[in-house]
């Protein structure tokens, strides 16, 4: 771990309360990776956080598919920064970025957890059709996270700040986005234009 600052983010306001905002900030190391930057935003009166990982060393504008085959890929560690997009089709999942968004380095079971734990939540306040829909939607949670279900678990990243760390390459696949696909991400304009930027100034 390398060194750690913490500043006061000067002419920023928190969300909640409008007091000032803390910045903290440390690198990683993460093996196969590289050096990434975590940082996190909190507000010292009221509690609000934000974190975000980002990588800092050049990152390409990317799409990542991983096939979860059995419970073992589960263990498959995530990088996911706050201009990701995590997708899981055969459940249903689709995690968008956003300004409100969180970065964070987990594995494949933790990030099922955390949509168990959310939709759970939801689930209890529905009722009727609703809350069977979200009943078969977590009972899939349930079997993805005992290794019952294959399924894939895509990362789309137009910054390239996000990761999947693999021990068996044939299980994932990895492509540059093209200029379309970056037209067609939902998500912060910022993101794209940032993108965008980066690839003017690759030429």
């Amino acid at each position: 771990m390398g060194q750690s600052r913490v500043v006061c983010l000067t002419g920023a306001k928190c969300p909640i309360c409008e007091s000032e905002l803390l910045l903290s900030e440390s690198e990683k190391t993460i093996p196969y990776f590289g050096r990434v930057l975590l940082s996190l935003i909190r507000c010292a009166k009221c509690g609000y956080s934000r974190r975000d990982v980002a990588t800092l060393e050049y990152g390409e504008p990317s799409k990542l598919v991983f096939n979860v085959m059995e419970a073992e890929d589960l263990k498959t560690r995530v990088i996911r920064s706050s201009s990701g997009t995590i997708e899981i089709p055969e459940i249903g999942v689709r995690i968008d970025p956003g300004p409100i968004a969180e970065g964070f380095i987990s594995n494949i079971e933790g990030i099922l957890e955390r949509v168990q734990e959310s939709s759970s939540i939801i689930a209890g306040k529905e009722s009727g059709s609703k809350h069977e829909r979200y009943a078969v939607f977590l009972d899939k949670l349930g079997r993805a996270r005992r290794g019952e279900l294959k399924f894939r678990l895509i990362l789309t990243d137009p910054l390239g700040n996000s990761a999947i760390l693999s021990d068996d390459p044939s299980k994932l696949k990895r492509r540059r986005l093209s200029k379309r696909d970056l037209a067609n991400l939902k998500g912060s304009p910022s993101f794209l234009e940032r993108a965008g930027q980066r690839d003017q100034a690759k030429v």
